[in-house]
């Protein structure tokens, strides 16, 4: 059963999520440039992220822990997925540069999207969604190929369980 402070706080990160993607892109039909949605939606990322944060930590001890895993869930992510790039060096599909592989906005969101859903499970198939509009906007831009974004969400979802079972890597298992 959800309690009244999840259910708030859940409800604030839909509310996040509807200003974010839907609130700009009023008045999109199905005729309009899918891009300027997509930009938004991929836009969106580092608001959810530190949104995500803000709101745990207003639950004390466990919300602290909670922040703390998303932290470090996206940085690590972060990390592997620039370790790989410098690796790869696959070109990007607009050919802006050679730093495809894999897709980092799409590791890191989901690496949020797996933290939350350890946290909320009922509600995982909204940041799992949330996660996989980010992966559709970065192939859409052509910032991406297909396979980088899968790579990408893969990566996320294994860091971000990862931490997030364990209860965080380095910095929230000193339990300062």
């Amino acid at each position: 059963m959800m309690t009244r402070h999840k259910s708030y706080c859940f409800g604030l990160l839909v509310l996040f999520i509807a200003a974010e993607v839907a609130v700009p892109t009023a008045g999109w039909t199905p005729r309009a440039d899918a891009d300027e949605f997509a930009q938004e939606v991929s836009d969106s990322l580092s608001a959810a992220i530190a949104l995500s944060v803000v709101v745990s930590l207003t639950k004390g001890k466990k919300g602290r822990q909670e922040a703390g895993e998303i932290v470090e869930a996206v940085f690590f992510t972060g990390l592997i997925t620039d370790a790989i790039k410098a690796l790869e060096l696959e070109e990007r599909p607009n050919r802006r540069d050679r730093k495809s592989f894999p897709s980092g906005h799409t590791s890191r969101a989901f690496a949020l999207a797996a933290v939350l859903a350890e946290h909320y499970p009922k509600q995982k198939w909204l940041f799992y969604f949330y996660a996989a509009l980010v992966a559709w906007s970065r192939v859409e831009l052509r910032e991406h190929y297909v396979h980088d974004v899968v790579a990408g969400g893969a990566l996320g979802i294994g860091v971000g369980r990862y931490v997030a079972r364990r209860g965080g890597i380095v910095l929230w298992r000193a339990r300062w």
